[in-house]
């Protein structure tokens, strides 16, 4: 079961991003990574072909799931959920709101 959801605003626990907050973008299941917004962002270089000129592109790259924490709308802190499975929710611990 993965805590974290598309659209969910999470906070960068390591790396070089450490500390910043993005929105979830993507989910990568099978590797258990996620891509975040203006998050972990690569430069990549792109050939030449056709008549096109060579550039270079910015794009985000994966994070593992475990780097990332979700962040309370209501608290505005970093937190761990837990799940109420009767109604299948996500609830924050510190403050009791549905995430």
């Amino acid at each position: 079961m993965l805590n974290v959801k598309k659209n969910d605003k999470v906070k960068i626990l390591s790396g070089k991003d450490k500390g910043k907050i993005g929105t979830v973008i993507n989910i990568l299941c099978k590797t258990r990574q996620v891509i975040v917004s203006k998050i972990n962002v690569i430069t990549k270089h792109v050939k030449a072909s056709n008549g096109h000129t060579g550039k270079l592109i910015k794009k985000e790259a994966p994070i593992n799931i475990s780097k990332v924490m979700i962040v309370c709308p209501q608290c505005k802190k970093s937190v761990r959920t837990k799940y109420n499975l009767t109604k299948k929710t996500r609830i924050c611990r510190i403050c009791g709101v549905n995430l």
